[in-house]
């Protein structure tokens, strides 16, 4: 596996993570967000 292709991977989880934990819940949405 190159280096590129594990930047990706690392990307990837890195913003899975991310959006499981900020948009997993409807009660925190940003302000202006409709649910």
């Amino acid at each position: 596996m190159d280096s590129e292709q594990q930047v990706n991977n690392n990307l990837e989880q890195q913003a899975k993570a991310i959006f499981s934990k900020e948009f997993l819940t409807l009660e925190t949405l940003p302000d202006g967000w409709n649910q």
